[in-house]
C-alpha cells in the first residue's frame, strides 16, 4: 500500500493520450452553478479480478438516482465561491488558470467545502461523489469496458504526443490530443449520460475513505466514517495506461493537492436526504 501511495505522488513523470475532440464547452463563469446529468437508479458490478489489491473483488452495487456534475468544476466557478466566502485561491500552474479549464492544487478539504458552500448558495444539495457514484458514470452506467472511453486509444486529455514535446518521458505514443497540459472542460466528447472527461484532464476527489472492497452486494455505498486517505480517480493529463484505468485506486490525505487533481460534484435529487 505504501508503495502505491509513492507512486501516486510521483504521477508527474507518466502518461497517455487522447485523440477525439468536442467543442469546448463555455464553462466560463456564464452559468451560475455547475451543470448536471441525471443518472438513474442501477446496480451494475463493481471493481476487478487481476488488478492492483485493492481493486477487487468483484461486486454488486446498487445505487439510487443522483445527479453528477457533466463538467469538472472550474476555475471560474471556483473563484466565485472564493470570492464569496473570502478565502485564498488555490495557486494555478502557471501554464494554467484558464476560467474554462478545471480548477486544481485543490484539497480534498477545499472540494468538499465548495459543495457545502454551492448548497448553501442555492438551496439544493451538493456533495462529493462517492467512489461508486463515480465508478457507475465512467463505466457509462455499468458497462464492462477498462477506460472511460471503453477500450484502445483514448479520447481524453491524457499524456500524448504533445505532451511528450514539453515534458512527459513515458506517454502513448501515436495519439495527438493537442494538449500538453490542462484542457478547457468538455473539450473531449462525453458519455451517453453526457458527462465529460471522466477519464484524463483532472484527476477527481471522491468523498469516500479508502478502504478494502468486499465480495457482498453493498447498496448506496458510503465507505467508512474514518480512514487516514480519501479516493480520487480518473487519471489526469500526467497518467499513463494503468493509472487511467476506471478500476484504479488512488489514495491520499485530505491535505494533498498536486496540479492535475481536481474534483466534480453530485447533486442529491431534492426527494432523497443524508
Amino acid at each position: 500500500m505504501l508503495l502505491k501511495i509513492l507512486l501516486v505522488a510521483s504521477l508527474t513523470g507518466f502518461g497517455c493520450a487522447g485523440n477525439s475532440k468536442a467543442g469546448a464547452v463555455d464553462q466560463s463563469g456564464s452559468s451560475k452553478n455547475p451543470e448536471v446529468a441525471f443518472v438513474k437508479a442501477g446496480t451494475f458490478d463493481m471493481g476487478i479480478s487481476g488488478g492492483e489489491f485493492d481493486e477487487g473483488p468483484v461486486h454488486k452495487v446498487s445505487l439510487s438516482d443522483y445527479y453528477i456534475g457533466k463538467f469538472e468544476v472550474t476555475v471560474a466557478q471556483y473563484k466565485r465561491f472564493a470570492l464569496e466566502t473570502g478565502r485564498p485561491m488555490p495557486k494555478q500552474p502557471d501554464w494554467g488558470g484558464k476560467p474554462d479549464e478545471p480548477v486544481v492544487n485543490v484539497t480534498w478539504t477545499d472540494a468538499s467545502d465548495f459543495a457545502k458552500w454551492l448548497s448553501e448558495e442555492s438551496g439544493e444539495k451538493y456533495r462529493l461523489p462517492t467512489e461508486a457514484e463515480w465508478y457507475f458514470v465512467a463505466t457509462d452506467g455499468g458497462k464492462t469496458i477498462t477506460y472511460p472511453w471503453g477500450e484502445g486509444n483514448p479520447s481524453a486529455n491524457i499524456a500524448d504526443e504533445t505532451a511528450a514535446k514539453k515534458w512527459a518521458s513515458k506517454y502513448w505514443k501515436g495519439t495527438d490530443d493537442g494538449f500538453a497540459y490542462l484542457a478547457p472542460v468538455g473539450s473531449f466528447d462525453g458519455n451517453s449520460l453526457g458527462v465529460h472527461d471522466m477519464g484524463g484532464n483532472a484527476a477527481e476527489w471522491v468523498s469516500n475513505f479508502h478502504y478494502e472492497f468486499s465480495a457482498e452486494k453493498q447498496d448506496d455505498p458510503l465507505g467508512p466514517k474514518k480512514g487516514k486517505n480519501k479516493v480520487f480517480k480518473g487519471g489526469s493529463f500526467r497518467t499513463n495506461a494503468w493509472y487511467s484505468r476506471i478500476a484504479q485506486r488512488n489514495f491520499m490525505p485530505v491535505t494533498f493537492k498536486q496540479d492535475y487533481l481536481g474534483f466534480r460534484i453530485v447533486k442529491q435529487p431534492k426527494t432523497q436526504t443524508d
